[in-house]
């Protein structure tokens, strides 16, 4: 068995506190910090729900108004899992309010996220490091920008961290409520992100490691991993159930179909809207986001692995640049500050065995990532957000690191408080220097423009216009979800053919935006001369009188016209 003495046990990191996240109190005032700066960006971002946030909110409504799983789209929801939706409507009996209620909920998931990184990197790389990590989740640029968002990110991340830190203590605890936590954590994380499915099985590799270098007994390692097992598939088998009866086979998840269909045709060379909401001549839809659900329902599982292998290989091969370049050139991840910390905290000392184990599980858990990130049709910002908290972790043990360094250095020429002080001016900053290139990079995952007030004002229009049940079709989640209706999307076709396909989709409402002109072959046209059918009426205008930024046509159900979708 492996020995090291008190002061090696507490140079790599590796005490861990008899009292576990009871010393959370020492967090308090950079929660408190946390909490103001979000505060801060909701009250001062534009008011309007945009793009899934308008899915995850109206999943919500329908959980606690009508019991039942139903967004935007039509069909039952199979593309986003429902523990976040759930955290919103529970959320709205104290806010009254379901937009108001996600915004709670994803401040307190940025708060439970401080104190995840917190506690992972404590556990770690000890005390110091520890504080550094809460201090760079507290007022990371993007993370702050995420909690003013309703989207399930803001609660993966703590949840995956909290999985990883209840999962990295339970390598080497045998008190049985920890792998439990852990499987708690990662189960309902794979509620709100169906990324996390993998996650527990590096957990278990970890456990079954340690468990040979501390020469545990086999039925201790097995008692440790059917605990992390068990509420994992207890809180991940109800969904796998929904998903397989919905779908007609055995599913876990229901957005790799989706992301290998629009990758398909993304390498085939197809521009975006094509690959999204394109139809076919006889309208039916090929784009899978015109009708996601029923995508999801009906497309093939279990694709050759030789088709598979072929696919990631073309679409790595297209994202690899993009990848690296927002990852280490761009200042939202800290660019080249944060590699060299990064490296500085991997490569600066040698790694012992246990050291090695918990370095493999938090490696494979990003490699993980970034062989998916590989694999998507395309990269966005909220894509890459379940590295940030792992590249926390370690760019924190780096400045730590860096830190003592700069204490030691400056021992020989200055003694006592003031070689101290050098080590507290590094550490500070680099911290700074990181939160500055974060504030210099994106940091935005929506728009904050005032059209966004026009599309909600016409939206509403709708809504108060005609109650009830209505079919609205637009280019945005934001205007079916304000209109109070269903959603269908503008196809991407030629003019006569989209014409025809507006006609078999008999919508309610047309909505058209100026700022989605370049999107569609006709939507320019169609915008600035009308759409060319009489059954379509224009009967609001949002915006500047003489220049509206948002047009609404009605659509007369009396006039016939066109072919009707098969």
């Amino acid at each position: 068995m492996e020995r090291k003495s008190p002061i090696e046990r507490v140079r790599d990191g590796d005490r861990i506190s008899a009292h576990g996240l009871g010393r959370l109190w020492s967090l308090l005032p950079v929660l408190v910090l946390a909490l103001l700066l979000r505060m801060y960006w909701v009250q001062h971002g534009i008011p309007v729900l945009q793009g899934e946030e308008c899915e995850y909110t109206r999943l919500a409504e329908d959980l606690r108004g009508h019991h039942r799983y139903d967004g935007l789209f039509e069909g039952p929801e199979l593309m986003y899992p429902p523990f976040f939706p759930a955290l919103v409507a529970v959320a709205s009996f104290v806010t009254r309010d379901f937009e108001a209620a996600g915004r709670l909920v994803s401040v307190l998931a940025g708060l439970a996220l401080v104190v995840a990184v917190w506690g992972v990197t404590r556990h770690l790389y000890g005390v110091r490091a520890g504080l550094v990590a809460a201090t760079l989740a507290a007022c990371h640029p993007v993370l702050i920008a995420l909690s003013g968002t309703a989207y399930s990110e803001s609660v993966d991340l703590p949840l995956v961290m909290g999985g990883v830190y209840f999962g990295l203590r339970s390598m080497e605890n045998d008190q049985r409520f920890i792998p439990a936590l852990c499987g708690v954590c990662l189960g309902l994380a794979y509620l709100t992100r169906p990324e996390a499915l993998c996650i527990p099985f590096a957990i278990l590799t970890g456990v079954v490691l340690t468990a040979r270098i501390l020469r545990r007994s086999v039925g201790s390692t097995l008692t440790t991993a059917l605990l992390v097992l068990a509420p994992f598939l207890m809180l991940a088998a109800p969904y796998i159930a929904y998903l397989s009866i919905h779908t007609g086979g055995l599913r876990f998840e229901g957005k790799s179909a989706m992301n290998y269909a629009i990758g398909q045709r993304v390498n085939a060379g197809m521009s975006w809207a094509e690959v999204a909401f394109g139809i076919s001549p006889d309208l039916v839809g090929e784009g899978p986001f015109l009708s996601p659900n029923r995508f999801v329902a009906h497309a093939p599982y279990g694709v050759p692995v030789r088709d598979v292998v072929k696919y990631w290989t073309a679409s790595a091969l297209r994202n690899k640049n993009d990848l690296f370049d927002r990852l280490v050139r761009s200042p939202t991840f800290g660019s080249v500050l944060t590699l060299a910390m990064v490296t500085i905290a991997l490569l600066g000392r040698p790694w012992r065995r246990r050291r090695l184990v918990r370095e493999a599980v938090l490696l494979s858990i990003v490699l993980g990532y970034v062989f998916i990130l590989l694999g998507m049709p395309f990269l966005s910002l909220r894509f890459l957000m379940p590295l940030l908290p792992f590249v926390i972790v370690w760019t924190s043990k780096g400045i730590e690191d860096t830190g003592r360094w700069a204490v030691a250095t400056a021992r020989p020429v200055c003694q006592g408080r003031l070689a101290v002080g050098f080590g507290v001016g590094a550490r500070g900053s680099l911290i700074a220097a990181c939160l500055l290139l974060g504030i210099l990079g994106e940091t935005s995952f929506r728009d904050e423009s005032p059209y966004e007030l026009y599309v909600k004002e016409a939206s509403e229009w709708i809504a108060h216009n005609k109650p009830g049940p209505k079919r609205v079709m637009a280019v945005s989640n934001e205007v079916s979800y304000y209109a109070g209706g269903q959603a269908l999307v503008f196809p991407y076709a030629p003019a006569p053919l989209a014409v025809d396909y507006v006609h078999a989709k008999d919508p309610d409402f047309l909505v058209l935006t100026r700022k989605a002109m370049q999107s569609r072959p006709y939507y320019r046209e169609w915008f600035e001369h009308g759409i060319p059918d009489p059954a379509a009426r224009l009967v609001y205008r949002a915006g500047p009188a003489t220049d509206p930024e948002v047009l609404v046509y009605e659509w007369t159900k009396a006039v016939t016209g066109g072919r009707h979708d098969s």
